[in-house]
């Protein structure tokens, strides 16, 4: 096994750290240069210089770039190690937010609170975790890999914007294509460096894919009325009461693969679309929600959320009727009938836009509500919301209904797990037991990553594609180049991520993780032909 430059790991993640790169701050924008120097420091890219630079984003709010490094080796295989340099911000630090990008002073801070601050073995920070030590690894295995005879070609690249809405990776496909054709490069493999955490066996993990994510939206329209003449209307809520009740937490809607499984579904936000009081009950109201997958059947998840919103409508019908007996029982008169009697009706977002007046492409309707002057929302998943809404009040439906839609977010599944067993499986094996190393590993990295947007594009995601309103209109967030690659992640062990706490396990920033990837560069080079 060669000799790694472990102070070198240790020394980058500290100025890492340092330079903050808070997102969508200037300090995320002004990092690229420094990560640009980072390079510069590397003997191989002061004799290439035209192998390193800026990608920038386009129309992106900030100008933020993509840095990235090429080892050009002679052949056309190439490796690439990515991760993402911006960090989220420093409000839990409280009193110690001064000092959240100072590790050492940090850590004597957090010593009474914390058993890692009292070990030599942990280094604090925010970024220090998630995931400046992942990429300070990836740089000490690129500068050993480069300094070398032979091998295979290596691409570095740390991207802005996970964080948020993945702006970096998403965009990452167009710096990938133009690379590959001037560089005359074809991708093998692509090793992201996020943390992992550890059982209480204290063995390493390796993930083999990544878990995948859509965002469905809901809008529930009723009959407004006057509160005080309730069994007039329908208030709308109570259908989104019973729709949340059906979809947060539903374990049946958890994927599980052998013994893994994804968290349930739960709901992050709702709206009546309303800025001020008033006693009228809303006419509609929208919900969204997070639900993670380990499959792209898209198909089968759309169905079955209409079949939970059917029941819902309908739960929600039978506690109107229900609570209207009741109430006309208390006060002495006939029972026993059904005040609303309508049926389940609920639609897709593309069944809506068949509902719509044909005089209009759903352009011009776009273009018809941005006249409306009603679209000054703040997050792109609002204006969504409330364009959706203006089209719901031109269909001709006179019953309570609702509406399903998918928000412009979505990260596929992706499972690299039988590349693994054949490509890597066994020299990863030999290596956990000459270094005494116990390796566990896992089929999908549980929290949302980059690591999706390597996931083949297959006819599935259409049906997303049909029922994201912003698709029609605006340029999706999912990135439309097919980057479809296997990849994994080999991160360092990391803990409290985004707390004030977070910290990382210094030997696999100084030693393991850079072997291991340095590791896996030798078995592709070794399969190329």
């Amino acid at each position: 096994m060669r000799q790694i430059k472990s102070e070198k790991s240790i020394e980058r993640l500290y100025k890492m750290i340092r330079h903050k790169s808070m997102t969508l701050t200037i300090d995320e924008k002004q990092y690229e240069g420094f990560a640009l120097n980072l390079l510069e420091e590397i003997p191989y890219f002061k004799e290439n210089p035209q192998h390193k630079g800026l990608h920038m984003i386009e129309s992106d709010p900030i100008g933020r770039s993509i840095v990235w490094g090429y080892v050009d080796k002679g052949h056309a295989k190439t490796l690439v190690l990515y991760g993402h340099h911006d960090v989220v911000d420093v409000s839990v630090y409280g009193s110690l937010s001064d000092l959240a990008f100072n590790p050492d002073a940090l850590k004597v801070q957090l010593s009474d609170l914390c058993q890692e601050a009292r070990d030599d073995d942990w280094l604090f920070g925010r970024g220090s975790a998630d995931m400046k030590a992942g990429s300070a690894a990836q740089l000490t295995a690129l500068e050993a890999l480069a300094q070398e005879e032979g091998g295979l070609n290596l691409l570095w690249l740390s991207l802005p914007d996970e964080e948020n809405l993945s702006q970096g990776m998403r965009h990452a496909g167009d710096l990938l294509n133009e690379l590959s054709h001037r560089f005359h490069m074809t991708y093998e493999l692509a090793i992201q460096s996020e943390p992992h955490e550890r059982g209480p066996h204290k063995e390493a993990v390796i993930h083999t894919g990544s878990v995948g994510k859509i965002m469905p939206m809901i809008w529930c329209k009723g009959v407004p009325v006057h509160c005080g003449e309730l069994y007039n209307g329908f208030n709308p809520m109570g259908m989104m009461v019973e729709v949340i009740k059906a979809v947060n937490l539903n374990t049946e809607m958890s994927d599980k693969v052998e013994a893994e499984m994804v968290a349930p579904p739960t709901f992050l936000g709702w709206m009546d679309f309303r800025n001020q009081y008033n006693v009228t009950t809303p006419e509609i109201v929208g919900a969204y929600f997070n639900w993670l997958s380990l499959n792209n059947d898209y198909q089968s998840k759309m169905d079955q959320l209409k079949e939970l919103c059917i029941w819902s409508i309908e739960d929600a019908i039978n506690q109107y009727n229900y609570s209207y007996n009741q109430f006309l029982r208390k006060h002495g008169q006939r029972s026993h009938c059904e005040r609303n009697d309508c049926e389940p009706y609920v639609l897709t977002f593309s069944e809506l836009i068949e509902c719509l007046p044909q005089e209009h492409s759903l352009e011009a309707y776009y273009q018809l509500w941005l006249n409306t002057g009603e679209h000054n929302q703040t997050y792109p998943h609002e204006k969504m919301f409330f364009f959706v809404k203006w089209l719901m009040e031109k269909v001709d439906i006179d019953k309570p209904y609702i509406v399903i839609g998918m928000m412009n977010t979505l990260y596929p599944a992706i499972s690299s797990h039988q590349y693994y067993l054949e490509t890597l499986q066994s020299t990863l094996q030999h290596y956990e037991k000459e270094e005494e190393y116990p390796i566990n590993i896992k089929r999908f990295f549980m929290n949302i990553s980059d690591m999706s947007f390597y996931a083949p594009h297959d006819e599935g995601i259409q049906v997303i594609l049909d029922n994201m309103p912003s698709h029609f209109v605006e340029e999706p967030y999912f990135s439309k180049k097919n980057l479809a690659m296997p990849t994994i992640n080999i991160g360092p062990w990391g803990k409290n991520l985004h707390l004030k706490t977070e910290c990382v396990y210094k030997p696999d920033v100084e030693k393991h993780v850079p072997e291991l990837i340095c590791l896996v560069a030798d078995i592709l080079s070794q399969l190329r032909g």
